[in-house]
C-alpha cells in the first residue's frame, strides 16, 4: 500500500473523498478544492469491498478530519471492472446519503488522461483506451484542454484506432495494442502513460469540477459475460 504525505487542511475549503475501485486498485484520497491532502492506495485486481472503508478511515484519520466534515463525494465510474464498480458506487451513495451530502461521478478514462496531462505537461489532443477483451477496448477522445470529445464507448480495437486523429497523444493500459494498429493504418502517434491507475492529483481535480446535480451511475458498457464480435460496438464519431 502506497499513502501520500497528509497537508494540514483549510477550513475555508470545501472537503472532498475520492474513491478509485473501478481499476486494478483501490484507492482514497482527501482533497479540498483540488488540492490533495492525503491519499492511500493499494494495488489489487479483487477484494475492493473489504478493502475500500478501512482505507478511507485511514486517509481522513491521516488528514486529521472526520466524515462530518466532508462536503462531497467523488467515485470513479468505470470503464473498468464491474465489482469494482459497484463497491465504489455503493460506497458513496451510502456516504452521500449518511453525510447528506452531494456524489460526483469521475469517469476513468478521463481520470487517466488528466494524469497524463498533469505528469507530461503536454498540451495535445488524446486518445484513453482500456483493453475490454476479445478485441474491443473502452476508449475515449480528449481535446487538447482535455475536454471529452464524445462519451466513453466500447468498439473494436481497430474501430478506436481508425478514430485516432494524428498526432494525438495515446494513454491507458491499451496503448500498445492502439499504438500498433494505428501506425499499421499509417497514423503518426505518441505514446504516453500506459498506466491504468488515475494519480490522486488527477482524482482530487475531477472531484471537485464535478457535476453535483447529476446523480453517477456505473459506465456498464458491455454485458459482464459477453463475448462479442470484433466488428461489435459503438462507433465514434469521425474527427
Amino acid at each position: 500500500m502506497t499513502a501520500q504525505a497528509p497537508s494540514r487542511p483549510d477550513p475555508h475549503r470545501p472537503l472532498i473523498l475520492s474513491m478509485d475501485t473501478a481499476g486494478p486498485s483501490c484507492q482514497a484520497v482527501v482533497s479540498a478544492s483540488g488540492t490533495v491532502l492525503c491519499a492511500r492506495s493499494s494495488t489489487m485486481l479483487r477484494g475492493h469491498g473489504e478493502a475500500l472503508v478501512p482505507m478511507v478511515e485511514s486517509v481522513l484519520a491521516d488528514a486529521d478530519i472526520g466524515y462530518e466534515d466532508l462536503e462531497r463525494i467523488g467515485v470513479t465510474i468505470g470503464p473498468g471492472s464491474f465489482t469494482g464498480m459497484r463497491v465504489g458506487l455503493a460506497a458513496a451513495r451510502g456516504f452521500s446519503a449518511t453525510l447528506n451530502i452531494p456524489v460526483v461521478g469521475i469517469g476513468s478514462l478521463e481520470a487517466i488522461a488528466l494524469t497524463d496531462m498533469l505528469d507530461s505537461h503536454v498540451k495535445t489532443v488524446r486518445a484513453a483506451a482500456i483493453d475490454a477483451r476479445n478485441g474491443l477496448v473502452y476508449g475515449q477522445r480528449f481535446d487538447a484542454d482535455g475536454q471529452p470529445m464524445e462519451s466513453p464507448g466500447v468498439m473494436a480495437d481497430i474501430v478506436f484506432a481508425a478514430s485516432v486523429p494524428e498526432n494525438a497523444r495515446l494513454v491507458g493500459p491499451a496503448v500498445s495494442i492502439i499504438a500498433a494498429l494505428a501506425r499499421s493504418a499509417g497514423k503518426r502517434v505518441t505514446l504516453g502513460s500506459s498506466a491504468g491507475v488515475p494519480t490522486p492529483e488527477a482524482m482530487a481535480l475531477l472531484a471537485a469540477r464535478g457535476d453535483t446535480t447529476e446523480k453517477p451511475k456505473p459506465l456498464y458498457l458491455k454485458p459482464a459475460d459477453a463475448v462479442a464480435a470484433k466488428s461489435a460496438g459503438l462507433r465514434l464519431a469521425a474527427v
